[in-house]
């Protein structure tokens, strides 16, 4: 028995616009001056698109697309949607006898270590301290992304 080929869920392209609006939403939030009517419509943006792909359903959060969600209710809709990008799904069956084409192992190898390298990374980073990243916004950071990748794929390379 073994494990069939893991994948990215390639989620991310779904999630776009949800994620466009959220960033949007906690720009706006961070300012210093925030104004109220830019903040709610930067929420009923957010809650437009999480209507749309039915979240509000999984997070049992209303509908009414006329009152807007709060702070609280827009960061479980990010935290849900991060969590579903950042899916590994199994990518084929595994049938006996046939090896595993090379894409195939590729993608289960990055898709079973990316996020250890990624929280070793961060572990160390912050222990040099080099980063000053939250370890709950490091789970949902792009910008580590290329870095961790670099790492498997230099390891891949060398075997």
């Amino acid at each position: 028995y073994l494990t069939p080929p893991f994948m990215e869920s390639e989620l991310r392209g779904i999630y776009k616009n949800l994620n466009d609006a959220i960033i949007s939403y906690n720009r706006i939030l961070g300012n210093d001056n925030t104004e109220v009517k830019a903040l709610e419509k930067a929420s009923l943006l957010v809650k437009k698109f999480a209507v749309e792909l039915g979240i509000h359903r999984e997070l049992r959060l209303d509908s009414i697309l006329t009152v807007p969600y709060g702070e609280a209710d827009i960061a479980r809709i990010e935290n849900f949607a991060e969590e579903l990008a950042n899916e590994k799904i199994t990518g084929a069956l595994y049938v006996m006898g046939c090896p595993y084409k090379e894409q195939d192992i590729k993608s289960t190898v990055y898709a079973m270590t990316v996020d250890p390298v990624a929280y070793s990374l961060y572990n160390l980073d912050k222990s040099r301290g080099r980063t000053n990243i939250d370890y709950d916004d490091l789970r949902k950071s792009t910008e580590r992304k290329p870095k961790d990748s670099s790492v498997l794929s230099f390891l891949q390379e060398r075997g």
